[in-house]
């Protein structure tokens, strides 16, 4: 089944069907998760089963998620996507438990998994004084656009739009990793959030999944970004950008041009922020993308 394939891809890890109390392997409800995951990397979970739950939902680490099942053959399938910052503490287990309500019958299933660390690099850079220390008279823009960010990321749609691997927004070689700590100027500004890409001034950018747009603005660090939700809390993020061509409230494809590559905002030369968030938590884009694509 194709979408078994990409579950595949994006888990990068060990997949085992959980099932409640060590019973052995039922038909009734699979549920297909990695033991181990990187700190900041994403991954999916799928939940399988053979009737359609009157209702579902996946808890981990504090957040409550519903799922959004869709029928494929004889069986009802349930894609979510999970994550974790960079900064989060490591070699912890995180259970995570499913709960379907099945004629009547509530099922729960629970599974530990493991956040690994990651090493993830130092960067210094030089910007112009006034990305570090902003003026006193653009610190009421600024304050203004992180409430207009906050909002925009506040609700996500429940239904899952998106489907894994993700479109490339551009190809170009990284020259910022995500989860990098970066000091600006000698300051630490804490880590990278998304990944840079070099790029051309003009380069074509495509949305990395279907999805709605929620914020297409020129903002002070940012400049001009678009802000994407692709549903059952997953947004992405493009920045720097010479072009926007979408705005807010219009729906997109996977691979739908969106804006063009630039050197807007707080930068030290044109290239393409790309940053994906998953229930809150910037996690790194790469593992999501195809890799004749990255």
């Amino acid at each position: 089944m194709k979408r078994h394939g990409l579950f595949i891809f994006c888990c990068i890890a060990f997949l085992a069907a959980v099932l409640p109390d060590g019973q052995a392997a039922a038909d009734e409800v699979v549920i297909t998760a990695p033991d181990y995951a990187g700190v900041g990397d994403p991954f999916t979970v799928m939940v399988s089963a053979e009737d359609l739950p009157d209702e579902g939902c996946l808890l981990w680490r504090g957040t409550e998620i519903p799922l959004d099942f869709r029928k494929e053959g004889n069986r009802h399938f349930a894609l979510v996507m999970l994550g974790s910052r960079a900064d989060e503490a490591a070699d912890t287990s995180a259970p995570m438990e499913v709960r379907l309500d099945v004629r009547g019958k509530e099922k729960k299933f629970v599974k530990k998994i493991t956040l690994k660390a990651v090493d993830y690099p130092v960067q210094h850079l030089s910007v112009p004084d006034k990305m570090v220390s902003p003026p006193r008279e653009v610190l009421d823009r600024i304050k203004r656009e992180s409430a207009m960010v906050k909002k925009a990321l506040a609700t996500s749609q429940p239904d899952r739009l998106w489907e894994v691997p993700f479109v490339a927004p551009m190809k170009g070689a990284v020259t910022s990793p995500y989860g990098t700590t970066r000091t600006m100027n000698g300051v630490k500004k804490g880590i990278h959030t998304g990944v840079d890409l070099r790029a051309a001034m003009g380069t074509p950018v495509a949305s990395p999944a279907r999805g709605i747009v929620v914020l297409a603005e020129d903002l002070y660090f940012a400049g001009k970004c678009i802000y994407i939700d692709h549903g059952n809390g997953v947004f992405s993020v493009v920045m720097h950008l010479s072009e926007i061509v979408v705005q807010a409230g219009d729906p997109v494809r996977a691979g739908d041009v969106i804006g063009k590559t630039g050197r807007s905002g707080r930068v030290t030369g044109p290239h393409l922020h790309f940053g994906v968030r998953v229930h809150g938590k910037w996690v790194n884009p790469l593992p999501l993308v195809a890799k004749d694509q990255s």
